[in-house]
C-alpha cells in the first residue's frame, strides 16, 4: 500500500553500521546476520515474531550497510525503541567477536549528557548564550578547578550566580548535590553533577580534591602545601549590594561560550529526506508517492 501524504518523523528507524579500516570486508550474509541481530537486539523484529516490523538492510559500500525499519507493526500495534542505544552496543560487540573485527570499548555510561534539542530551543527563546546544562557545567568546572574542599566548592557556585541544592545523609554529611539556573518565569530545573558530567559527580570531586592535596605534600605545622604553580585562592565574597559585579561574574563564561556552534538540525531533516527515498527506491513506488506499512 502506498500513499502520497506526509510521512511522519517518527515513522522510520535508521541505524547506519560500518567496519573499522583495516577489518576485511564482509559478506552479505553475514551483514544479513548482523541486521537480524540488530533488529532482534533492539525489539524491533525480534526472530520467530510474525508480526514485527518490517525491515531493510541496504549495503552502502564494502564497509557499512544501513538498517531501516517501518516502526508499526503488522498486527496495528507500535514498536517501542525507547533507549536503543545499549542493544545497539550489544550487538556491536557481539558482531566484533564473531567475525573477528577490530574490538571497541563497551558501553560504560561516563560520557557526557548532551544537551537536548528542547533545551537548546529554550535558551534561544529566552535570550540565553548557552543553554542551561552547558552553562551549569561550565560552572561547576570553574568551582570544582579552584576548590579545595565541599564547602568552598558550593560557596563558589553560589558566588557565580548558580542555585545550589545540598542532598545530605541522616547525620548531616553532605551526599550530593544539584545545580540550576534562574530563568524568568520558569521553575528552576536542578541537574546533579553527575549528570553534567560523570567527573562532576561530588564522590568523583571528593577523589579528586583528596588526590591533590596528598600530592601536595605537607608543610609547616603538617599543613597541605599548594602545588607549585597552583593559583587557587580563597572563595570570592561579595558584598550584599554588589548585584553588578555578580553579573559581570556570571556573564565572564557565558560569553566565552558565545562561539560555540549550535547543532545544525537541518542536517537531521535531510538525512530523514534521503532516507525516504530509499525506501521508495526498495518498494519500487513511483516518484512522488512513498511506501506504508
Amino acid at each position: 500500500m502506498a500513499y502520497a501524504g506526509r510521512m511522519d518523523a517518527n515513522q522510520v528507524w535508521h541505524c547506519p553500521l560500518r567496519t573499522a579500516p583495516g577489518d576485511r570486508v564482509l559478506a552479505d550474509a553475514e551483514w544479513a546476520e548482523v541486521a537480524a541481530d540488530l533488529m532482534h537486539r533492539t525489539g524491533i523484529a525480534t526472530r520467530g515474531d510474525d508480526d514485527a516490523c518490517r525491515w531493510i538492510a541496504v549495503r552502502h559500500d564494502e564497509e557499512s550497510v544501513h538498517v531501516v525499519a517501518v516502526l508499526a507493526r503488522q498486527d496495528g500495534a507500535r514498536a517501542h525503541v525507547f533507549r536503543d542505544y545499549p542493544q545497539v552496543r550489544a550487538t556491536r560487540l557481539a558482531a566484533e567477536q564473531k567475525y573477528g573485527l577490530t574490538v571497541t570499548a563497551p558501553a560504560d555510561k561516563t560520557t557526557t549528557t548532551h544537551t537536548t534539542r528542547t533545551e537548546v530551543e529554550r535558551a534561544a527563546r529566552t535570550g540565553q548564550a548557552l543553554p542551561a546544562r552547558d552553562w551549569l557545567r561550565e560552572q561547576v568546572q570553574h568551582a570544582a578547578a579552584g576548590a579545595r574542599e565541599p564547602r568552598e566548592f558550593l560557596d563558589r557556585l553560589r558566588v557565580a550566580g548558580v542555585v545550589v541544592r545540598e542532598r545530605r545523609d541522616p547525620d548531616g554529611a553532605l551526599t550530593g548535590y544539584a545545580v540550576g539556573r534562574r530563568e524568568p518565569g520558569r521553575d528552576t530545573v536542578f541537574f546533579g553533577g553527575g549528570k553534567l558530567a560523570a567527573d562532576l559527580s561530588l564522590p568523583k570531586l571528593q577523589a579528586r580534591w583528596a588526590g591533590a592535596g596528598a600530592g601536595a605534600g605537607a608543610g609547616a605545622g603538617g599543613l597541605p602545601t599548594p602545588a607549585a604553580g597552583a593559583d587557587r585562592g580563597p572563595a570570592p565574597a561579595v558584598a550584599a549590594g554588589d548585584s553588578g559585579g555578580r553579573a559581570r561574574r556570571r556573564a565572564g563564561p557565558s560569553a566565552r561560550g558565545q562561539q560555540r556552534r549550535r547543532p545544525d538540525y537541518g542536517l537531521f531533516a535531510l538525512e530523514r529526506v534521503v532516507l525516504v527515498v530509499l525506501i521508495n527506491r526498495r518498494c519500487g513506488v513511483p516518484g512522488g508517492r512513498r511506501c506504508a506499512t
